[in-house]
C-alpha cells in the first residue's frame, strides 16, 4: 500500500555492477538478482530515495551492499535526510551493511 508506514526498511538488493567479473561466479542466479545496472548502485539509490515516505518518525533503514560501496551508500542516505548513519562489517570484517534513521 502506498501510504503504509513502517518502523524499519531492510533490503538486500542486487548491487554488483554490470561489468564486474564477480557476476560470472554467480551465474546460477538470475542476472536481475545479481546486478541492477552499470554502477551496481541503481537499486540502492531507488530504495533510499523512496524509503522516507514509508518510514515512521525515527524509522530505520538497513541496506546490504558491496564492501566497496559503503561510503557511497552512506552519502546517498545523508542526501535523503537520514541521520545516525553507520556501517557495520560482516564476519570477514568487510563493510557490508549501512544503517540510517529518518527524523
Amino acid at each position: 500500500m502506498p501510504d503504509e508506514r513502517f518502523d524499519a526498511v531492510l533490503a538486500n538488493p542486487p548491487y554488483i555492477s554490470a561489468g564486474d567479473p564477480a557476476l560470472a561466479a554467480r551465474a546460477a542466479e538470475p542476472r536481475i538478482a545479481r546486478t541492477p545496472g552499470p554502477t551496481g548502485l541503481e537499486a540502492l539509490a531507488r530504495i533510499v530515495a523512496g524509503a522516507a515516505r514509508h518510514l515512521r518518525g525515527d524509522g530505520w533503514i538497513a541496506l546490504e551492499h558491496g564492501a566497496a560501496q559503503a561510503e557511497t551508500v552512506a552519502l546517498l542516505l545523508a542526501r535523503h535526510a537520514f541521520a545516525g548513519i553507520r556501517t557495520h562489517a560482516d564476519r570477514a570484517g568487510l563493510p557490508r551493511v549501512t544503517l540510517g534513521r529518518i527524523h
